[in-house]
């Protein structure tokens, strides 16, 4: 994709870092403008572009991909999902500074942020957020809507599911799984695997509790 045309949804902090990736890729003129469901921010300047408002005040651009500038993994599935019923397309970024294989495969609308590392034969789900200086190692899979945080490190053959937040620093072992929906603690080092709906943290990591779902 040469010179496309992106739409940002939403217009936090998370979205500023979203921004200087689509200037690594592609310049600032691929930007076509910011997205936020806050009446109050519309035609506000976020970091040199306008927003617009809601998707609703969107004109139709059939050519246009978007991103979705969102932190919290469960919204951004949300607004993911509406967005496809649009039948709107995403596109996937990589910082210019990333490092990744060849042979890894990174799903649509992903963000890789700057200093990541993704190694060999890795595959990153849809929608995922990689945060700045993460490392994921050779055979590792995340899954849709997980989001690994600043400079952790899945090591090899890891396996991280959906909706998972993998707070920064941490650490988890060779081919240790960590369950969907999980919340792993900033610092930990897991060392066991892991089961769906877990609060873990410490090193070694332990679970606190059963998160509550739905």
């Amino acid at each position: 994709m040469n010179n496309p045309k992106i739409f940002i949804y939403g217009g936090g902090g998370h979205a500023k870092v979203i921004m200087d990736i689509i200037r690594s890729q592609f310049g600032d003129s691929a930007i076509k403008g910011v997205l936020d469901d806050n009446p109050a921010k519309k035609n506000e300047i976020f970091y040199g572009h306008k927003i617009l408002g809601s998707l609703n005040e969107l004109k139709e651009d059939s050519e246009a991909s978007f991103i979705i500038a969102i932190g919290d993994n469960a919204i951004r599935a949300e607004k993911a999902r509406h967005l496809a019923g649009l039948n709107k397309s995403f596109i996937t970024l990589i910082h210019s500074s990333a490092i990744v294989a060849p042979s890894a495969k990174i799903g649509e609308g992903t963000v890789i942020m700057p200093g990541v590392i993704v190694n060999a034969d890795a595959v990153i789900g849809s929608h995922c957020i990689i945060n700045t200086g993460a490392v994921i190692e050779h055979d590792c899979v995340v899954e849709d809507f997980a989001h690994i945080a600043p400079n952790t490190v899945l090591t090899g053959g890891v396996k991280v599911g959906s909706f998972t937040l993998v707070g920064a620093n941490s650490v988890i072992v060779p081919y240790k799984s960590v369950g969907s929906q999980c919340l792993i603690g900033a610092g930990s080092v897991v060392t066991k695997n892991i089961p769906d709906f877990a609060l873990v943290r410490g090193n070694p990591a332990r679970i606190i509790k059963v998160l509550t779902h739905s």
